[in-house]
């Protein structure tokens, strides 16, 4: 359990520090959007910017797992890639991850949102 939690911070660390977009900018209201604060099931999204690349990160705060949570993005095209998810088995997860890329129709996204999970996605251009 130590183990699964030491890689999973080890991992977050090391994301931080090689996506400009999850710090630049920090202080700077304009590289950061409200996606969504869905209260009644706790779950609260974001997206962070920076120059051209945006980030959606997506947490939930509840027991409840959900197999197709669609919401808005900004982006109208192109994809988006997975980059962390807290459900890794590796991180003593269950595997509710979204191994695929996620299609974006109409400015929204479904994805896999495990139970008391953090999700990190990464638009990705055509």
């Amino acid at each position: 359990m130590h183990d699964a939690f030491n890689r999973y911070f080890r991992d977050m660390c090391k994301l931080y520090k090689t996506e400009k977009c999850l710090y630049e900018g920090e202080y700077d209201p304009s590289t950061f959007r409200w996606i969504s604060c869905d209260n009644s099931n706790n779950v609260f999204i974001f997206e962070k910017f920076y120059k051209k690349s945006s980030m959606v990160i997506v947490l939930n705060f509840s027991a409840n797992q959900y197999e197709h949570y669609r919401f808005k993005v900004s982006q109208n095209s192109g994809h988006y890639v997975e980059l962390l998810n807290s459900d890794k088995d590796i991180y003593n997860g269950y595997g509710c991850v979204n191994e695929y890329n996620i299609g974006i129709e109409n400015n929204e996204i479904g994805i896999r949102v495990p139970s008391f999970g953090a999700v990190v996605l990464k638009h990705k251009a055509r």
